[in-house]
């Protein structure tokens, strides 16, 4: 017998499936039935008008309207803004930055253009080079690029994300500033130092990154690295980047001619790089023996910097930089301050090494070593004293330390009052023995007196003895007289 229920079910069967259907149709078997499904089905429609319930049917309806709006992989879309400048920020060697407002997010962006005024086809298509190898990074440590502007009348230039910070190296002269070359030894365990060699590790995993990427940066510097209010570590300007399976127009020639001294800005001409902070096979124009290790020499030079407050290139002509190079010498930190850790300047001098092959084989092996350094443990590259291994210990173990030198201060208290004890009882033992000396010497005094006596006494009986004998002799010799006499 067909209910109530089965009517719904019915029902609602024939709409999901978009069959119109009436109620007097369900009902044509069950007309008692009629009334109450039509009252039914207004109460439902009801309570879906009242509550926003869809029914599937309305689904798929609104379904294909949306489909009917919906993006293929093929489609374009054309987005544009302007940007309306408002300072300049900085300007380097290969370009200029500016401060801009974007009106429609209303938000701060950094703009850069070319040094050049008049671009080159080579010019134009490095720069746009440099935008597109940023773009391709994608690592915190890297500032994205929002946008690439190139077209045939007007100045290229590419939109980024604007970072308001300092750069490391107005942190590095503010950091030394008013102290002299030979720091104390104190001056590396300040917090500003140790927190910038800890950014610095920052800046090894971001070129370890890039590394990865197939991407060279051949311009590290200090002046490169923008340190953030909110911790943020950025390496900036790519421009030099050498990217792995593309050709190189790099040049191969050697500089000859430095007489403007300007070795701390990067050079785009002969030499790839900044003079101070390069390798020496760029230096030396051997572009093609520029692999992640020229990287690892800008990232030596870099702690050079930040250990000494100078530059490894030191205070002598480039000409001369060059002549040494070339006969494998390098300047040496402890040089400038031999109260630089040990281990510091043995990161650094391993970072620097004039042959490719003795150097760190990667930024992250030098990140490694640096933070071995940070966390108080011995670096691959140094091996250090006991004393400073002591030390090292003590500071990493201060816990067991301290229980440690706790038991070495009882144990000396208890050396100690034990020597106490002995020195008393040696202090006793010495007056007991000068007691036992007195009286010996006053038995053997009474010993002497008593064999004195004794002689005395001997002699006296001796001579007693003999005086009888005496008085006995003269007697008989008188009895002896008057015997004879009467005879």
């Amino acid at each position: 017998m067909t209910t109530l229920d089965d009517l719904l079910c019915l029902w609602e069967e024939n709409r999901e499936a978009g069959i119109p259907v009436s109620p007097e149709d369900l009902c044509a078997e069950t007309p008692e039935l009629l009334q109450e499904l039509k009252w039914t089905i207004r109460a439902l429609a009801a309570v879906e008008s009242r509550f926003g319930v869809i029914s599937t049917q309305q689904e798929q309806d609104r379904g294909a309207e949306v489909t009917s709006h919906r993006l293929e992989p093929s489609d374009t879309v054309l987005v544009s803004s302007e940007y309306r400048i408002e300072e300049l920020h900085a300007s380097g060697g290969l370009g200029s930055v500016y401060i801009a407002t974007d009106p429609v997010l209303n938000r701060r962006v950094a703009i850069k253009f070319p040094r050049w005024k008049n671009l080159t086809a080579e010019q134009s298509a490095r720069f746009e080079r440099e935008a597109r190898v940023t773009g391709r990074l994608d690592h915190p440590g890297i500032i994205p690029v929002h946008a690439l502007k190139s077209n045939q009348t007007d100045r290229p230039c590419y939109v980024m994300r604007f970072v308001d910070g300092q750069t490391l190296q107005a942190r590095i002269h503010a950091l030394h500033a008013g102290t002299l070359d030979s720091k104390p030894a104190s001056f590396y365990d300040s917090h500003e130092f140790r927190q910038l060699l800890q950014n610095l590790v920052t800046v090894c995993n971001i070129v370890a990154y890039a590394h990865g990427q197939g991407v060279i940066h051949r311009d590290i510097k200090p002046a490169n690295i923008i340190l953030g209010p909110f911790g943020e570590v950025l390496l900036l300007d790519w421009g030099l980047a050498k990217v792995h399976g593309e050709t190189s127009d790099d040049p191969a020639s050697v500089v000859t001619d430095a007489s403007d001294g300007n070795y701390f800005e990067t050079h785009d001409g002969q030499v790839l790089g900044t003079p101070a902070f390069a390798s020496p096979e760029q230096l030396l124009g051997h572009t093609e023996n520029v692999t992640v290790v020229s990287d690892v020499y800008a990232l030596g030079a870099t702690l050079f910097a930040l250990l000494t407050g100078s530059y490894s290139i030191g205070k002598s002509a480039f000409h001369e930089h060059l002549d040494r190079l070339k006969l494998g010498q390098r300047f040496s930190a402890h040089e400038v301050n031999p109260a630089i850790p040990v281990a510091l300047e043995a990161i650094c001098c391993h970072a620097m090494e004039i042959r490719r092959a003795d150097r760190y084989v990667s930024a992250v092996s030098m990140a490694q070593d640096i933070e071995r350094y940070l966390a108080g443990e011995s670096v691959s590259v140094c091996r250090d004293s006991t004393f400073v291994r002591l030390g090292r210990w003590i500071r990493r173990r201060p816990g067991l330390a301290a229980a440690s030198a706790t038991g070495v201060l009882i144990a000396s208290l208890a050396g100690a009052a034990g020597a106490v004890v002995l020195g008393q009882k040696n202090q006793e033992l010495q007056s007991n023995n000068e007691k036992l000396e007195l009286a010996m010497e006053d038995s053997r005094s009474a010993n002497v007196q008593a064999l004195q006596a004794l002689r005395t006494l001997f002699d006296d009986i001796v001579a007693q003895k003999l005086g009888s004998q005496a008085e006995l002799t003269d007697s008989d010799r008188a009895v002896s007289a008057e015997d004879s006499a009467a005879v």
